[in-house]
């Protein structure tokens, strides 16, 4: 039995943080989020700069000062081509599967969407089946991360029937309360 493609995972994930990013204002960059010690804008960098990593990674070019829109978008297009999904790429976790890379940027971008939508006070608008397979792929990768290397915080836990983004998120490590 072969595992579904993370690729409908990554590009929901991307297309609702890009959503999200777009109604940022100005006021809001100093906004606290969820993922302390970043506010909105060093968030929305460290986005952009994980991004900018994903794409060099596929051997897509950067130019250093993208949006996330644009970098999310060269990513998929460089992952849309035969193959792209085969071998092995480097992160900064290290030298991983091309596919466990694009979960990794899947749960990034789905995670920090939801940092920002929560900072902003703008819901995402994730869709439970496209996020939820990322919940065990989290699971298991932080399974294998010793607790004082993490770079979450420990797990809070989550409403048992929370929608899959506030699950992820809660197994990240942020506070998640009932909608």
């Amino acid at each position: 039995m072969s595992t579904p493609s993370p690729l409908p995972s990554l590009k929901h994930a991307t297309h609702v943080t890009a959503q999200i990013v777009s109604v940022i204002t100005p006021a809001q960059q100093r906004r606290s989020t969820p993922c302390a010690p970043w506010d909105v804008e060093a968030l929305s960098q460290h986005l952009c700069d994980s991004f900018e990593r994903y794409t060099a990674a596929f051997g897509a070019p950067t130019s250093g000062a993208e949006s996330f829109e644009t970098l999310a978008g060269r990513l998929l297009d460089t992952l849309d081509a035969e193959g792209a999904l085969a071998g092995t790429v480097d992160v900064p976790v290290g030298t991983v599967p091309s596919v466990v890379a694009v979960q990794l940027a899947a749960v990034e971008a789905a995670v920090h969407g939801w940092d920002l939508a929560q900072a902003i006070g703008q819901p995402g608008p994730f869709v439970d089946e496209l996020i939820a397979p990322l919940v065990p792929f989290s699971r298991q990768a932080l399974a294998m991360v010793p607790a004082e290397r993490s770079p979450f915080a420990p797990p809070q836990s989550a409403p048992q029937d929370a929608p899959a983004i506030d699950q992820l998120a809660a197994l990240l490590g942020r506070r998640v309360t009932k909608r």
